[in-house]
């Protein structure tokens, strides 16, 4: 998981235009978002999770030759960091870089930063929901098991 105070600045900055664009485009104003932003602004080191926000839009990534590539995602904002889950395969986004599709084994790297993959979906959201449940979320390999992490529902 990805989760610093650079890139938890851009993910709150990525949540404010989200909030614009659903209230000037649609009239819509979630509640959620702010008290989610807020959260993340303000206990973003703490460890236990208060819930989980999930957008579902497309991820646009340019490549150095100058195409364009998208796949729908959807994102995963917790209170500890954030993962992006690709609807298909359920591989996580690792180290700011997306390479688990075979379109992207020739080029190890993209030529976008997370932060700008960020910035290119503002304008392909899909879906945005909430959920309140608690998650808890636990680093496995602590406790000698092979998957990287776990999540319980509370």
């Amino acid at each position: 998981m990805i989760y610093n105070e650079v890139t938890k600045k851009y993910l709150i900055n990525f949540i404010e235009k989200i909030e614009e664009k659903l209230e000037t485009e649609r009239g819509i104003k979630l509640k959620s978002l702010e008290k989610f932003k807020n959260y993340l602004q303000d206990n973003s080191n703490r460890l236990e999770l208060i819930g989980k926000l999930s957008i579902d839009f497309n991820l646009v990534y340019h490549r150095k030759d100058g195409t364009k590539i998208s796949n729908t995602e959807s994102l995963l904002i917790e209170s500890s960091g954030f993962q992006i889950i690709n609807h298909y395969s359920e591989n996580f986004f690792g180290e700011g870089y997306y390479n688990h599709d075979d379109r992207f084994y020739n080029e190890k790297e993209p030529n976008d930063s997370f932060e700008d993959c960020l910035e290119n979906s503002l304008d392909n959201i899909n879906r945005i929901t909430v959920s309140e449940k608690a998650l808890i979320q636990v680093d496995a390999s602590r406790f000698g098991l092979k998957t990287k992490r776990v999540k319980a529902i509370v």
